[in-house]
C-alpha cells in the first residue's frame, strides 16, 4: 500500500514539474515585436531564454561603433522584476536595464570598442522566472 500511494505521488509530482515549466517563446515573440514596431533599423540578431531562478549568462562579441538594443520581456507589462546587465572583458559594467529600482523594457548602448562582453540576466522582486530578451542592432 505504502509503495503504491508513493508511486501515485511520485506520478502526481512529476507531472506538475513538467507543467510548471517556462515557455518564454510568447516573451521572445513579443521581445521581436518591440523590436521591429518601436525602434525603426534595429535588425533582430539573437534571443535570449531564462527560465530559472538564478538568471542565465552569455557572452557576446560586440562591433565598436555598432548601436545595440536589448528589448526585454516577461508576465508584467513593464518586465518589472527582469534585467540585463553587460559587463566588458574585464567585468566592469558597462550598461543595465535595472537603474535605481526601476526596470526599463529596453537597453540601448553604442560599441565602444570590439570585444566579447558578458550578458547577466537577472530576476529581481519576482517569483515568476520566465523570460525572454531579444537583441537587435543599427549600424
Amino acid at each position: 500500500m505504502k509503495v503504491l500511494f508513493l508511486a501515485i505521488f511520485l506520478l502526481i509530482w512529476t507531472e506538475s514539474s513538467v507543467h510548471a515549466q517556462c515557455s518564454c517563446d510568447k516573451y521572445t515573440q513579443k521581445g521581436i515585436k518591440m523590436l521591429s514596431q518601436e525602434h525603426e533599423g534595429f535588425t533582430y540578431l539573437k534571443s535570449y531564454e531564462v527560465s530559472t531562478a538564478e538568471g542565465k549568462k552569455f557572452s557576446y562579441i560586440f562591433t565598436q561603433g555598432t548601436n545595440y538594443l536589448f528589448t526585454l520581456a516577461n508576465n508584467d507589462a513593464h518586465t518589472k522584476g527582469f534585467f540585463v546587465s553587460i559587463y566588458d572583458s574585464n567585468d566592469n559594467l558597462i550598461t543595465t536595464s535595472h537603474l535605481n529600482g526601476k526596470f526599463y523594457p529596453t537597453i540601448q548602448f553604442q560599441c565602444k570598442g570590439t570585444g566579447v562582453y558578458k550578458l547577466k540576466f537577472s530576476f529581481e522582486g519576482t517569483s515568476d522566472h520566465c523570460a525572454s530578451a531579444v537583441l537587435g542592432m543599427k549600424r
